[in-house]
């Protein structure tokens, strides 16, 4: 009888496990980077190569979550212990295929990851290290994972097209991987992030992700300049200080591989000095490459990013020989912004200091919704060339504009967003703000060429920063203010600014270049677009935008900065009605941009 009932508890046990319902124990993530054996699983014997996987932040991801393709083991019972046929069942916001363990005897679930390991594909892991109190016989173990052996492909596998993809030059992450495979990890993965965060989206299911052209989408990449075997340009792969030297990228567009052999076989003519940072000598650090769309063609557009006083001559006779040698290349542009004290953090790339010309024109011309749009070279712009009008033709859809509405562009860059709204509601009250000085002159330029400039009120001004956050409220007509946090509301913020990253907002702002005046007056917004970038709303924003109480918000970002900031706003009184998605970046870790609708209900 007692084996009968032991055999039925494992076999519920086992059951729930299986059919994803929710653990009774929570989930514990243990660290996994450890040297591996002299077997390398993707590829012939490499002695010391080192895999590494991916601790999560303070067990909250997954808390209560079993995975359904969990794999189930009686116990770990020390070093050199081989786990085998373990299944990869997804990947994380790393690019890492992720694997899912349950250990019956300690009760706990086990998430790890390891680079370069696909969705489908089974591998034989060995334990590498147990930590274990024996005197505390209730304490969670931990432990270390390593891959032993590939034991099995995934049947979604293909033959990488580039010669660098073997040498991790840290640019992609899945071309080993078929693009529609690429598509639904990506698309589960933000789904169980939804779900995580709690974050409820009222039409359901979401639609799939738009997908891009697989190659030669890339809008902008910067290539690290050093020495090794006479001058290279390359990348940095991921962890590692050493960049590897390409000859050729094909997330690029043709036009920009030209651009790329004509800098590099100029700038090695000319005996360019690239900066070491070990001695402090040379001055040529980066090239940037930029490419744009417009009138069916494709051209691009460098910047060389320098330290110290480089020889003019010497980069004037860099870019004239390289636009020679690539016609479609249309300028070259120098920056000095290599140092790494004129690096600005935030949620905004650098685009503090106007470029100067060396030859040709200092912008690229792209056509979105009927109309050319210059890109300046200092400032953001999507990375993807191809999906940039479906983006907009979205966020048009989800703003639902109506003649005179008010519509603020908040860290509107060039004006992306900007010259739609205006093309397709000629009568609407624009106000664009930005942190970016190149980027809002060059947005200047294209209203006053547009005729729309007085439909637009462009403010120059960091919106991470309280003071002039509070410029901006006092510019308003009868703002119905927020009291302070209570007590419940302080606790449900401190749980999501864990993942707020490093902002400006801590820099005083009489020590920053935003000083421009606010208007005297200015309308209260009808509709808001928000497009932060990669890390999100800053917090003096967040606290902003409830304080504003405007009645629909299009928010654009991606990763779980836009998470965490939905999960705050939909809690404080916005409800999300709905969202799309796009894979911006094939092949690589980056995660799906998410186009996001929210409408003000006041009940938080």
């Amino acid at each position: 009888m007692w084996l009968l009932r032991q055999m039925s508890q494992k076999l519920v046990c086992w059951r729930k496990i299986r059919s994803g319902m929710r653990s009774e124990t929570p989930i514990h993530q243990s660290s996994s980077s450890s040297r591996s054996p002299s077997r390398d699983p993707f590829g012939g014997p490499v002695p010391g190569c080192t895999f590494y996987g991916w601790v999560y932040t303070a067990g909250v991801a997954l808390q209560g979550f079993v995975h359904e393709e969990t794999f189930v083991i009686n116990s770990i019972k020390g070093r050199d212990q081989v786990i085998r046929g373990v299944p990869v069942a997804g990947v994380d916001e790393n690019g890492h295929g992720t694997i899912h363990l349950h250990v019956r005897r300690d009760k706990q679930n086990y998430e790890f990851s390891f680079a370069r390991a696909l969705p489908g594909e089974k591998l034989n892991l060995i334990v590498t290290h147990v930590t274990k109190n024996r005197l505390k016989k209730k304490e969670i173990a931990n432990f270390h994972l390593a891959i032993d052996e590939r034991c099995s492909a995934s049947i979604e596998e293909v033959t990488p097209r580039c010669q660098h993809f073997a040498e991790k030059c840290g640019g992609c992450s899945f071309q080993n991987l078929k693009y529609e495979a690429q598509l639904r990890e990506k698309f589960e993965l933000l789904k169980m992030r939804l779900k995580e965060y709690e974050v409820q989206v009222p039409r359901a299911p979401v639609d799939p992700p738009v997908p891009s052209p697989p190659f030669g989408w890339h809008a902008r990449t910067e290539f690290r300049v050093f020495l090794r075997d006479g001058l290279q340009m390359g990348l940095h792969p991921e962890g590692s200080p050493v960049p590897v030297p390409l000859s050729r990228c094909h997330l690029h567009p043709e036009a920009a591989h030209e651009a790329f052999q004509a800098l590099l076989t100029a700038l090695r003519a000319a005996k360019c000095t690239p900066f070491d940072e070990r001695t402090g000598r040379g001055w040529l650090r980066h090239v940037v490459l930029r490419s744009a769309h417009a009138a069916g063609l494709v051209e691009s557009l460098a910047t060389l990013v320098t330290v110290g006083e480089p020889p003019r001559e010497v980069l004037n006779r860099v870019a004239v020989v390289a636009m020679q040698n690539a016609p479609r290349l249309v300028g070259v542009t120098w920056s000095t912004e290599g140092e790494e004290s004129l690096k600005s953090p935030g949620w905004r790339s650098v685009g503090q200091q106007s470029h100067k010309v060396l030859a040709g024109r200092s912008y690229l011309m792209h056509d979105v919704v009927g109309m050319k749009l210059k890109i300046s070279s200092e400032a953001f712009f999507r990375p993807n060339i191809f999906l940039a009008e479906t983006l907009i033709q979205t966020v048009l859809e989800m703003s639902a504009v109506q003649p005179g509405d008010v519509v603020w562009d908040t860290f509107c860059g060039q004006g992306l967003f900007t010259s739609a709204f205006l093309q397709m509601h000629r009568d609407l009250q624009m106000v664009c703000i930005d942190r970016s000085l190149p980027a809002l002159q060059k947005l200047q330029q294209n209203l006053a060429e547009w005729g729309h400039a007085s439909s637009a009120e462009v403010l120059h001004g960091d919106l991470g920063i309280p003071a002039y956050l509070h410029r901006l409220t006092a510019a308003l007509p009868d703002q119905h203010r927020k009291g302070e946090l209570d007590e419940a509301d302080e606790a449900h913020e401190a749980d999501l600014n864990f993942e707020d990253e490093v902002e400006e907002a801590d820099i005083p702002f009489h020590d920053t270049p935003f000083q421009e005046k606010v208007p005297a007056s200015l309308p209260a917004p009808q509709i808001l677009l928000v497009d932060p970038g990669r890390n999100g709303m800053p917090k003096p924003f967040r606290r902003h935008l409830l304080d504003l109480e405007v009645a629909r918000v299009v928010y654009i970002s991606s990763g779980r900065a836009l998470l965490r900031d939905l999960a705050y706003l939909t809690s404080r009184g916005y409800k999300l009605e709905e969202i799309k998605c796009f894979d911006l970046q094939p092949h690589t870790a980056k995660s799906l941009e998410v186009v996001a609708h929210l409408e003000w209900t006041g009940i938080g």
